[in-house]
């Protein structure tokens, strides 16, 4: 019997909660109030802030593209050409390679015979001077060439000239990126979005912060949709 007095809840007499004057309470809520706009516009700040390193993370870098440099030259001279004969047609020249790791070799054939004879080169300029210095005539400048990625569909592409500004942009120490739909802006002449996605006037599905509204009088960066804007809405 004494254990369990020792464990019976003894009710002690209810108290009477103290009566808050209204003026305090308003006071109060004056108080908590007067910095509200501020701590408003930081939950604001902090939200966006948010919401772009998610975008940035989830937004698709450009696809980097290994590059070759194809000229065609006649008459071979100086270290291509030691014994000084007359060599005549048309040669075709190609420098690849990566990194600071550069060399040359013809294209007119399928084995593509590298041109030993010529040293390696640090960067394709200096692998461009060279294969000119080496040569007596160059009938053809220097193009371009490179493998695009594949599509969205997963479909294999052919090799093909590339067009700096177009095709690919220089993205430095030799690399170059290859422009996807996702790396300019379009217009579009839907106003309704699938899927989170806006289908362009060039047919691409990209998100509407690529959209270039048409009311802005501004040319999208795609040169399809650029060609379609010049054509249709420019200046009406």
């Amino acid at each position: 019997m004494q254990q369990l007095a020792l464990l019976t809840i003894r009710r002690q007499p209810a108290k009477k909660e103290p009566v808050i004057p209204s003026r305090v309470i308003r006071q109060y809520v004056k108080e908590a109030l007067q910095d509200f706009p501020r701590r408003q516009r930081e939950r604001e700040r902090v939200r966006k802030f948010r919401v772009q390193c998610q975008e940035a993370q989830e937004q698709p870098a450009m696809r980097t593209i290994k590059v070759t440099y194809r000229a065609i030259f006649e008459q071979p001279i100086g270290a291509l050409n030691p014994l000084g004969m007359k060599l005549p047609g048309q040669f075709p020249v190609e420098i690849f390679g990566a990194g600071d790791r550069w060399a040359a070799r013809e294209i007119a054939t399928a084995r593509r015979q590298q041109y030993t004879r010529l040293p390696k080169f640090a960067n394709p300029d200096s692998g461009k001077m060279v294969v000119t210095e080496n040569f007596a005539r160059q009938v053809q400048p220097w193009q371009i060439w490179g493998t695009p990625p594949r599509t969205e569909e997963g479909e294999l592409q052919p090799e093909r000239m590339l067009v700096p500004g177009v095709d690919i942009c220089d993205l430095g120490n030799g690399e170059w990126g290859f422009y996807g739909p996702n790396d300019r802006t379009h217009i579009s002449r839907d106003s309704r979005s699938r899927a989170g996605q806006w289908l362009t006037a060039c047919e691409a599905a990209v998100s509407h912060k690529l959209i270039v509204s048409l009311r802005a009088f501004i040319a999208p960066t795609c040169p399809k949709c650029a060609e379609i804007y010049n054509r249709e809405y420019a200046g009406k």
